[in-house]
């Protein structure tokens, strides 16, 4: 009783999946909040894009990302990146984080900086205060688009 090929068709498995494990992207470790919190300190000074690229190096599997991506959006439309500011808005928006409210106060900050203030109006008005109508800083960049 010869058994040379479940040992054969084993020991080709072992290489295969060894390679598979060499092969696999290594994400590079990031304290995200050491990030943030750098990338503040470097928005205050005026280094809205070097802060940017702090905070795109956070995974959106980190615990952190929605703060990241809020800090992002508020450097992109302080670089004057309003499409981009908009995208990570509406990113965040998706999340449903204790950030919502503020993603929709950047949203409606970026349309004013566009010009755009019916659609800043009605989205503070329509969706973010309904839902948010202890968030003080919502009525005070209404009193701003109206």
């Amino acid at each position: 009783m010869n058994k040379p090929a479940p040992i054969a068709g084993f020991i080709i498995l072992l290489i295969c999946f060894s390679a598979l494990l060499k092969a696999q992207k290594q994400i590079p470790y990031v304290n995200s909040a050491d990030s943030i919190r750098f990338g503040i300190m470097i928005t205050d000074t005026g280094g809205y894009a070097a802060a940017s690229k702090l905070y795109e190096t956070i995974s959106d599997n980190d615990t952190n990302y929605a703060l990241a991506l809020i800090e992002d959006a508020i450097a992109k439309e302080a670089l004057e990146l309003d499409s981009d500011a908009i995208a990570l808005c509406r990113k965040g928006l998706l999340l449903e984080s204790d950030y919502t409210p503020d993603f929709y106060n950047t949203l409606a900050n970026v349309y004013l900086d566009e010009g755009d203030y019916s659609t800043a109006v009605k989205l503070l008005k329509d969706t973010a205060l309904p839902a948010y109508s202890n968030v003080h800083k919502l009525y005070y960049t209404l009193g701003l688009a109206q």
